[in-house]
């Protein structure tokens, strides 16, 4: 799941936490992230400023094209506390 950076809010990172803590209860993997068509360090600073957690991975138009390669994904058994 992403979520467009021109637009994002504080509820936006607890939305994904709740989804991301859902999926991992019901034993799924998921791969979240925020793609933006502005650079990674903005992606990055808009979702420290949000408290967003670690695993919610920023995608700007430095690193984009990364997500062509398979994701590191969180799974079942992996901690979501953060």
């Amino acid at each position: 799941m992403c979520v467009c950076v021109c637009g994002l809010m504080s509820e936006d990172c607890d939305n994904l936490k709740a989804l991301v803590r859902v999926a991992h209860e019901e034993g799924y993997y998921v791969h979240v992230g925020v793609i933006s068509f502005e650079s990674d360090n903005l992606v990055k600073r808009r979702l420290e400023h949000y408290n967003a957690a670690s695993y919610i991975k920023a995608y700007g138009l430095n690193n984009i094209t990364s997500l062509r390669n398979l994701p590191q994904y969180i799974g079942p058994n992996d901690n979501i506390e953060n």
